[in-house]
């Protein structure tokens, strides 16, 4: 990244931060850095002074924003999100956001983190000394001697659930000597298999099907909750909550607050029992102080070396100052009504604390303005000037008159757009306008003076430096808007559930987990005192499913075929992990009989397609959508395959995929790339008929060169008769 990287140390504000940096004399304080500058500043750092980074910034979206920088800059990136503090014990935390908390944390562990970008909120919370928690992480070694109750009992330790079998992260099984265990940050479930007390072999395993899929020298299992204990401590910890819930129950009942000592009877108390029973909770969180004397934020579990970057310092102590007004407020009305003691409010760090132990780590402070930074005291304050570039909104003219002032100024100017196709057209445009301008592959090398290059880059907005002359350029500065549209990703293809709009009472609806069932509407319930709006599902057998709204994206809408009513699923029961089982299957079926057709074909003589050529490339460009990584992987198959496949067979590829633009635009290509050649590639389904319609839209009638009219017609088998196997999939 030195095209990126170098031209900054030409930069006397920039030597003064590094220079403050590497002899210690933090905080260092950047002004003058625009936002769309940070994540480059940031880069810089990094490349330069070989630290970790953790990046703090004062919301969730914006440090998502910073992490889709960076994601590109420094590949290696870790996003650390906060929990919603306000409703700690009425929400039900996604699985994805604990695992992402306990990826990143497993990395800083391991010392394999160099980045971390997380909002300032997600430090507030407290977490047991780091050799505690180290002590906990379980490394299994085939060869190995352990006693299988000691493990039964440390995972239960860990938070981890008994059960019959392993289906999810967090589950284990033990059946004699086997034990089935999925850790939270692990892909795969493992499988250890013991010989008395020695471990025989270790496996990976795949929870649908429960069978073994690889061997494996070693695991690591990692806790499933934050806050871990021994049983010992657990025993002394429900001697502390029962001595103050004692306490705390009396003053209820002598100021007549029956309701609220019967509530503290129905939480407090019954943990309390449990604890000291069970030796463990289901939310232990909310009596950390209990367990710990001394607790600790995530500070202090990352290296000495870390560089700590606030992004807007005084905008993240007005964030935080509310936060905590807002926490405040929640705690003493639950505190008043029974649902929390005294000793449980202070469950959270505040931003005073967490300053006060970020003391030890160099520190930068990075604002757009010349501002005071009141919980800081700068030792090095430097201006860089950072200023965002210009608008063209697709006017090529101006852009060109741009860059000419830029390169007569000796600008080193770097152009980013969101594929390579686009980088390498916008520099021939750019040569056709009479502006050298040289597509480059990779910026490892620095960009010369005077020079203006063309690269393949993800940055969401431009900048530039007038102190040295050097600028960069994005798609949303030359084609409006934010350049290509990103599209969101999705694990699924279902018809998703976007909001409530989308469903009314009565519609058929299918959970990941569950199956399908119908949709009773929203009911308001009320936990702890507070009221969150869930989704009614009802099932077969009068079973009904709660699902919070924060949830709403594992439900999708039923979308079989027919008119007919679906088979609902029975809550709890195995039908539908049946039916998931069986589908599996078919699929498996399906690819096998595309492999013997597939196989059949490759005997017959293809035809060669040429290059290339500028309609084609402007075909490409119109594309009005950022292509995926599967997109752009078709697109290059379908040219390489069309373009070596003479005298080799056809290539008939088949491309799969609902009738959107992304599959038609994927076989707009395959079909444009024929037809300037007086020929087209072989179509097969309804697809290609929306993808002929693309092509006509986007070249106002197509028609080959010798005049014939552009068609698809069917593939034909060795006798000569159509061969329709495109139904066979859609």
């Amino acid at each position: 990244m030195k095209g990126l990287t170098e031209p900054m140390l030409e930069m006397e504000s920039y030597r003064q931060i590094l220079e403050g940096i590497e002899q210690g004399r933090t905080p260092v304080f950047a002004t003058g850095v625009i936002d769309a500058a940070k994540s480059h500043l940031l880069l810089c750092l990094r490349e330069h002074i070989h630290r970790p980074l953790l990046v703090l910034t004062y919301s969730e979206l914006r440090a998502r924003e910073i992490l889709e920088d960076m994601a590109f800059l420094q590949k290696d990136c870790a996003y650390y999100p906060a929990k919603d503090i306000l409703f700690y014990s009425a929400d039900v935390h996604s699985m994805e956001m604990n695992r992402q908390r306990f990826a990143t944390l497993e990395r800083v562990l391991t010392g394999d983190c160099p980045v971390i970008v997380a909002p300032m909120e997600a430090l507030m919370d407290k977490y047991p000394e780091k050799e505690v928690f180290s002590g906990f992480l379980l490394r299994l070694k085939a060869g190995d001697t352990a006693e299988i109750s000691e493990l039964n009992r440390r995972l239960v330790m860990m938070g981890y659930e008994r059960c019959e079998l392993v289906e999810s992260p967090g589950q284990f099984s033990l059946r004699g000597g086997i034990l089935d265990i999925w850790s939270l940050t692990a892909e795969d479930a493992v499988r250890i298999e013991f010989w008395d007390d020695e471990i025989d072999s270790i496996r990976s395993m795949d929870a649908q099907s429960q069978r073994s899929i690889e061997k494996l020298d070693e695991t690591v299992i990692f806790p499933m909750r934050e806050l871990i204990f021994e049983e010992e401590r657990a025993e002394k910890a429900a001697g502390c909550i029962a001595k103050e819930f004692a306490k705390t129950l009396e003053n209820l009942e002598k100021k007549g607050m029956e309701e609220a000592a019967e509530r503290l009877r129905e939480t407090v108390g019954e943990d309390a029992e449990r604890l000291r029973a069970e030796k463990t909770l289901a939310a232990p969180g909310t009596y950390v102080d209990y367990f710990y004397e001394k607790t600790v934020s995530l500070l202090s579990y990352l290296p000495e070396d870390t560089l700590l970057c606030f992004d807007e310092p005084e905008r993240i102590r007005e964030h935080m100052d509310t936060l905590t007004e807002e926490y405040n407020e929640s705690v003493k009305g639950r505190i008043a009504q029974g649902y929390l003691m005294p000793g449980q409010s202070r469950m959270f760090f505040d931003y005073t604390e967490l300053l006060r132990q970020a003391e030890g780590f160099s520190a930068v402070l990075l604002a757009g303005l010349s501002q005071r930074a009141a919980d800081f005291s700068p030792e090095c304050i430097a201006d860089f000037a950072a200023r965002s570039t210009p608008s063209f909104q697709q006017r090529a003219d101006l852009f060109c008159e741009e860059l000419q002032f830029l390169k007569k100024n000796d600008y080193r100017t770097l152009i980013l757009t969101s594929s390579g196709t686009r980088a390498q057209r916008v520099a021939a445009e750019l040569g056709e306008m009479g502006l050298e301008a040289a597509y480059v592959e990779s910026l490892e090398k620095p960009v010369p003076i005077g020079a203006v290059w063309v690269a393949r880059g993800g940055l969401a907005r431009g900048f530039q430096y007038p102190f040295i002359h050097f600028a960069v350029f994005c798609d949303n500065e030359l084609f409006g808007g934010k350049g290509k549209k990103r599209r969101k990703k999705r694990k699924k293809t279902e018809a998703s559930i976007e909001s409530f709009t989308d469903l009314h009472i009565g519609d058929y609806v299918v959970h990941d987990n569950h199956g399908i069932g119908v949709f009773r509407g929203l009911e308001k319930i009320s936990v702890e005192g507070v009221e969150k709006d869930y989704m009614k599902i009802s099932y077969r057998d009068g079973g009904n499913l709660f699902v919070p709204v924060s949830q709403m994206d594992m439900v999708q809408k039923y979308i079989g075929t027919g008119s007919a009513a679906p088979k609902l699923n029975k809550l709890g029961g195995q039908d539908w992990a049946k039916a998931k089982t069986k589908a599996r299957t078919a699929v498996k079926i399906l690819a096998e009989d595309l492999v013997a057709l597939y196989a059949r074909r490759a005997a017959a003589k293809g035809y060669a397609y040429g290059a290339d050529t500028v309609w084609q490339k402007e075909f490409e460009e119109s594309f009005p959508f950022e292509e995926t990584d599967d997109q752009l992987n078709a697109i290059e198959d379908v040219k390489k395959r069309y373009g070596e496949r003479q005298g080799n067979g056809p290539a008939h590829l088949r491309r799969c995929g609902l009738r959107k633009n992304g599959s038609c635009h994927t076989r707009g290509v395959q079909g444009g790339a024929g037809g300037q050649t007086g020929s087209v590639p072989c179509a097969n389904d309804d697809t290609c008929t929306a993808a002929l319609q693309y092509l006509r839209t986007a070249y106002g009638g197509l028609s080959c060169e010798n005049g014939a009219a552009f068609t698809f017609p069917y593939a034909k088998t060795a006798e000569g008769k159509p061969e329709k196997y495109g139904a066979r999939l859609f």
